[in-house]
């Protein structure tokens, strides 16, 4: 699980990559985040590249808090599922989050 941000749009990206297979192709792609918080979300904007399964948007806060702040997060589609320990993720997403409010867009 990788997130990224570019500040140039800005836009950040989620994804998601099995070590085993294809992810299938859904119309819908799930995250649900146990823990401290626990929250689940979707959408519909997703794609799929072979084992990446990606989803971009300008905000992502619930997808950082849920990384943040819980102990194990659940990437899935109508077919497909995988668990991810954040164990450790915490003091990253902080430093990630810091990082991104300090970047200036850049025209």
């Amino acid at each position: 699980m990788t997130v990224v941000f570019d500040p140039a749009v800005p836009v950040y990206r989620l994804d998601v990559t099995l070590k085993s297979a294809p992810w299938a192709a859904s119309p819908t792609f799930g995250m649900a985040f146990e823990g401290g918080r626990a929250i689940t979300i979707g959408t519909d904007r997703h794609s799929v590249e072979g084992q990446t399964l990606s989803v971009s948007d300008r905000g992502f806060g619930n997808v950082l808090d849920g990384l943040e702040f819980n102990t194990r997060a659940t990437a899935f589609t109508g077919s497909q599922g995988v668990a991810v320990s954040l164990d450790g993720a915490a003091a990253p997403v902080r430093a990630f989050r810091a990082c991104a409010r300090q970047l200036p867009a850049l025209s």
